[in-house]
């Protein structure tokens, strides 16, 4: 009975200087800030530098058939991965503009993948999970799905990237 009586009496006096020794222990270290950027463009540019303007293709009448497709380049400009680009198309033809997941045949205007929608004239701002790492880029197919009632046409294609649509690179805690 008096070993026990000792022991219950020495581990709260161990685990107070344990505690003790803990609250008093410091730490150091270098901390590097950076700043982050989200964006993406529509360009037709194969490489930087990129307009920040909105994207406007001109299409040619094809007699009583749509003309033929024509094709873009959707560019991460930003230091941040991208989930989701808002995208809106306006025509005074109906049209679209639709992402692949693998690659576009230019030449058939077929994916070898899955067709994604970037917008259509009629929707108005879509919302495309396109997910672009920064700098990445990925080819988007722009058509109007009818004969043109003029010599010529124009699509106009504008981003937008809202905030929540930025993965950050790292997450730290202090």
């Amino acid at each position: 009975m008096t070993a026990v009586a000792v022991t219950l009496l020495v581990l709260p006096a161990v685990a107070t200087t344990a505690a003790f020794a803990m609250s008093r222990a410091t730490s150091s270290g270098t901390v590097t800030a950076s700043t982050a950027t989200w964006g993406a463009v529509a360009t037709t540019a194969s490489a930087a530098p990129y307009s920040s303007s909105a994207l406007v293709l001109t299409y040619a009448k094809n007699g009583t058939k749509a003309p033929a497709a024509q094709y873009f380049w959707l560019v991460n400009t930003g230091t941040l991965a991208l989930s989701s680009v808002t995208g809106t198309v306006t025509s005074s033809v109906a049209g679209k503009a639709e992402t692949c997941s693998g690659t576009w045949n230019e030449t058939t205007g077929v994916c070898v993948g899955t067709v994604g929608t970037l917008d259509t004239t009629t929707a108005g701002g879509t919302v495309a999970a396109v997910s672009l790492a920064p700098g990445a880029r990925t080819r988007v197919k722009a058509s109007l799905t009818a004969a043109l009632p003029a010599a010529t046409a124009t699509m106009t294609v504008s981003l937008a990237v809202p905030r929540t649509a930025a993965r950050p690179k790292a997450t730290t805690s202090s």
